[in-house]
């Protein structure tokens, strides 16, 4: 496998990973906002509160998975720096 075949399976990876990692910050994301509003007077009942702190805490997760899917896709098509645990051609 050439060169060109490695770099084209990686940036396939990397989008794939990225596309997952923004659809799971997309899907916590509204499920925050859901969970907001339907707490209208702001003040959350103590179950709400446990709800908000889970959902909170799955959406700053999501959050840092899409941050570092795009830092990862970035610096290989600027820098054609590969990931260190995904070697070239996988």
């Amino acid at each position: 496998m050439g060169p060109y075949s490695d770099r084209s399976k990686t940036i396939e990876r990397l989008q794939t990973d990225l596309w997952r990692a923004r659809r799971e910050y997309e899907l916590t994301k509204e499920t925050v906002d859901r969970i907001m509003s339907e707490v209208p007077s702001g003040i959350p009942h103590p179950d709400g509160s446990l709800r908000i702190q889970k959902a909170s805490m799955a959406f700053k997760a999501a959050l840092q998975n899409y941050n570092v899917a795009m830092q990862r896709f970035s610096e290989f098509m600027l820098e054609g720096k590969f990931p260190s645990d995904l070697p070239p051609g996988h």
